[in-house]
Protein backbone atom coordinates (compact mmCIF):
# COMPACT_ATOMS: atom_id res chain seq x y z
CA UNK A 1 0.00 0.00 0.00
CA UNK A 2 2.91 2.35 1.02
CA UNK A 3 4.35 1.55 -2.44
CA UNK A 4 1.23 2.67 -4.44
CA UNK A 5 0.63 5.61 -2.18
CA UNK A 6 4.14 6.54 -3.15
CA UNK A 7 3.48 6.24 -6.64
CA UNK A 8 0.56 8.20 -6.69
CA UNK A 9 1.62 10.80 -4.80
CA UNK A 10 4.60 10.98 -7.23
CA UNK A 11 2.39 11.31 -10.13
CA UNK A 12 0.58 14.43 -8.84
CA UNK A 13 3.80 16.02 -7.73
CA UNK A 14 5.83 15.56 -10.90
CA UNK A 15 2.79 16.72 -12.91
CA UNK A 16 2.38 19.86 -10.83
CA UNK A 17 5.96 20.39 -11.25
CA UNK A 18 5.87 20.30 -15.15
CA UNK A 19 3.24 22.18 -15.26
CA UNK A 20 4.85 24.97 -12.99
CA UNK A 21 8.05 24.78 -15.08
CA UNK A 22 5.82 25.29 -18.37
CA UNK A 23 4.22 28.09 -16.96
CA UNK A 24 7.44 29.84 -15.55
CA UNK A 25 9.23 29.18 -19.11
CA UNK A 26 5.98 30.66 -21.05
CA UNK A 27 6.13 33.77 -19.00
CA UNK A 28 9.92 34.22 -20.12
CA UNK A 29 8.87 34.02 -23.86
CA UNK A 30 9.54 30.58 -24.15
CA UNK A 31 6.66 28.03 -25.14
CA UNK A 32 7.74 24.03 -24.56
CA UNK A 33 4.43 21.85 -26.26
CA UNK A 34 5.31 18.35 -24.27
CA UNK A 35 6.72 17.55 -20.71
CA UNK A 36 9.83 16.15 -22.23
CA UNK A 37 10.53 19.51 -23.73
CA UNK A 38 9.45 21.90 -21.05
CA UNK A 39 12.21 19.45 -18.82
CA UNK A 40 14.89 20.18 -21.70
CA UNK A 41 13.86 23.96 -21.66
CA UNK A 42 14.22 24.16 -17.77
CA UNK A 43 17.61 22.42 -17.76
CA UNK A 44 18.84 24.61 -20.36
CA UNK A 45 18.07 27.87 -18.59
CA UNK A 46 19.49 26.42 -15.48
CA UNK A 47 16.32 25.82 -13.35
CA UNK A 48 16.93 22.40 -13.02
CA UNK A 49 20.31 20.74 -12.66
CA UNK A 50 20.21 17.30 -13.65
CA UNK A 51 18.25 16.94 -16.55
CA UNK A 52 18.34 12.85 -17.15
CA UNK A 53 17.05 12.88 -13.66
CA UNK A 54 14.00 14.52 -14.24
CA UNK A 55 13.64 12.86 -18.02
CA UNK A 56 14.04 9.55 -16.00
CA UNK A 57 11.12 10.83 -13.80
CA UNK A 58 9.05 11.51 -17.08
CA UNK A 59 9.52 7.99 -18.03
CA UNK A 60 8.49 6.55 -14.42
CA UNK A 61 5.60 9.06 -14.47
CA UNK A 62 4.51 7.54 -18.27
CA UNK A 63 5.03 3.88 -16.76
CA UNK A 64 2.92 4.40 -14.12
CA UNK A 65 0.37 5.69 -15.65
CA UNK A 66 -0.43 2.63 -18.17
CA UNK A 67 1.52 0.24 -16.85
CA UNK A 68 1.17 -1.82 -13.15
CA UNK A 69 3.09 -4.75 -12.34
CA UNK A 70 4.55 -5.33 -9.04
CA UNK A 71 8.07 -5.62 -10.18
CA UNK A 72 7.76 -2.39 -11.98
CA UNK A 73 6.01 -0.73 -9.05
CA UNK A 74 8.87 -1.67 -6.99
CA UNK A 75 11.65 -0.49 -9.04
CA UNK A 76 10.02 2.84 -9.87
CA UNK A 77 9.31 3.18 -6.00
CA UNK A 78 13.08 2.71 -5.13
CA UNK A 79 13.89 5.49 -8.04
CA UNK A 80 11.14 7.59 -6.61
CA UNK A 81 13.08 7.99 -3.44
CA UNK A 82 16.10 9.30 -5.24
CA UNK A 83 14.49 12.09 -6.97
CA UNK A 84 12.78 13.10 -3.80
CA UNK A 85 16.09 15.71 -3.53
CA UNK A 86 16.31 16.39 -6.42
CA UNK A 87 12.90 17.73 -6.62
CA UNK A 88 13.26 19.05 -2.93
CA UNK A 89 16.30 21.24 -4.51
CA UNK A 90 14.22 22.20 -7.57
CA UNK A 91 11.64 23.48 -5.55
CA UNK A 92 13.62 25.79 -3.08
CA UNK A 93 14.92 27.17 -6.74
CA UNK A 94 11.76 28.05 -7.99
CA UNK A 95 10.33 29.78 -4.81
CA UNK A 96 13.65 31.58 -4.74
CA UNK A 97 13.11 32.35 -8.08
CA UNK A 98 9.35 33.31 -7.56
CA UNK A 99 10.40 35.63 -4.91
CA UNK A 100 13.14 37.43 -6.56
CA UNK A 101 10.37 38.41 -9.63
CA UNK A 102 8.56 40.42 -6.90
CA UNK A 103 5.80 37.51 -6.65
CA UNK A 104 4.07 36.66 -3.38
CA UNK A 105 5.73 33.72 -1.68
CA UNK A 106 4.09 30.21 -2.30
CA UNK A 107 3.47 30.09 1.78
CA UNK A 108 1.75 33.56 1.38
Amino acid sequence: MYIDGTIQRFEFTFELFWKTLKRMLEEEGIEPKSPRETLKQAYAVDWIQNEQSWLQMLRDRNETSYVYDEEKARHIYENIVGYFPEMKETFKFLKGKYEEDGRKSCDD
